[in-house]
């Protein structure tokens, strides 16, 4: 997939490479054009959880899982600031 070939690397390298197919179409559409994304669904998800980097990492953590992704939350350590952001590790 040409979203992995330089996009990142280690663990989440991997996740990428070892998306359902129908899941890594989907994140190779998005990345090449962010237009492609359900701006009402976002909206909806952020007015319930009053955050937009939390309704955007919901949405799509739920598109993937429809692809046959499955998602699991974690907590991982950055630099400095902010300290902790929330990731996602995605299996088959």
């Amino acid at each position: 997939m040409r979203l992995v070939s330089g996009a990142c690397r280690g663990p989440a390298e991997a996740a990428l490479r070892d998306l359902p197919a129908a899941a890594g179409v989907w994140a190779q559409t998005l990345a090449s054009d962010p237009a492609a994304t359900d701006v009402a669904a976002i909206k909806s998800i952020e007015v319930r959880t009053k955050h937009d980097v939390k309704a955007v990492e919901y949405w799509v953590r739920a598109e993937l899982k429809l692809r046959g992704a499955r998602a699991r939350s974690s907590s991982g350590c950055i630099s400095p600031a902010p300290p902790r952001i929330s990731t996602i590790s995605l299996t088959r």
